[in-house]
């Protein structure tokens, strides 16, 4: 049910993952992207930005888009809101239309109000591309299913993905702590560390197992993108609200430092002990693991 589709933002890490993997599964993919094509692309396959613009389709994208059986759109935010009437114009009755965004509200409810007769599939890869889909889990969210959007499914799993089927309302919820607190929590971590004017040579000889599986992640998130991260913190939809609880949070922290009987983080860990108790077990073997291998890293 997919032979040909139109991958914008074709050259993004994304986009990258995506078109190789349908490619190599019998999908003819052209891409679009304001990035220079790279060795091993045929030129037939790609279409430069200044030739074709996403945001304002025109001539040979349009073209393309309307022979596609789906589009997938790997852009941000900002940009794929506003390329979403032209692309949706220019799709064929039936073709399906993906997102890879990581907030799903707004381009959901726009594509709700505006995508009428076409396939909608809005997916979030929860993981850096670079790892693969190898036991890795997607967030689907389908606002008009068909063979097509099955069809897309069924080659995630194929290619070893876990696909978690989920509601918009429900995708941005449950991200607000998977994503928003503790990116969070990671860059203030990192903040705090150029306050202190840490120096990581002298700090490692007496770091803790946390503090290393702390600097890990933080290093696993400075080399990444940093416009990713931040329309994460910028569009989510509980974004201010769970920043302003790390606020609090932290305030709360302050005025524990002056309780000699540490009443408030007495409280969050009884309170936090069962919230996580269903899966301790896990938990606990998962951070012994992650201890061991951090620890004979450095």
């Amino acid at each position: 049910m997919l032979e040909q589709v139109v991958v914008l933002g074709g050259m993004g890490e994304v986009g990258t993952l995506l078109s190789r993997s349908l490619a190599a599964s019998g999908v003819r993919v052209l891409r679009v992207d304001r990035e220079a094509r790279s060795g091993g692309i045929p030129p037939r396959d790609f279409l430069a930005a200044d030739v074709a613009d996403a945001a304002a389709p025109n001539g040979a994208l349009l073209d393309a888009i309307a022979a596609a059986d789906g589009v997938i759109v790997c852009l941000p935010e900002d940009v794929a809101l506003v390329a979403l009437d032209g692309v949706v114009g220019a799709m064929a009755r039936g073709a399906l239309w993906v997102d890879t965004l990581s907030v799903k509200t707004p381009i959901c409810r726009a594509l709700g109000e505006r995508a009428r007769g076409l396939e909608i599939l809005s997916i979030n890869p929860m993981f850096a591309p670079a790892l693969g889909w190898r036991s890795q889990a997607v967030a689907a969210v389908e606002l008009a299913g068909g063979p097509r959007s099955d069809a897309l499914l069924g080659l995630l799993a194929a290619w070893g993905a876990r696909v978690e089927r989920l509601s918009a309302g429900d995708h941005d919820a449950r991200t607000a702590a998977i994503q928003v607190a503790t990116h969070a929590a990671v860059l203030a971590f990192g903040a705090v560390l150029l306050d202190l004017g840490y120096e990581t040579d002298t700090a490692l000889c007496l770091a803790t197992p946390p503090h290393l599986l702390m600097l890990a992640l933080l290093s696993r998130m400075v080399g990444g993108n940093p416009t990713v991260y931040a329309e994460i913190q910028r569009h989510h939809p509980h974004g201010e609200a769970v920043r302003q609880a790390m606020g609090r949070a932290m305030a709360a922290l302050s005025e524990t430092a002056a309780d000699p009987a540490a009443a408030t983080l007495r409280r969050w860990f009884e309170e936090l002990e069962l919230r996580l108790s269903p899966a301790r077990g896990y938990l606990r073997e998962l951070g012994d693991r992650l201890v061991a291998q951090t620890a004979g890293e450095t």
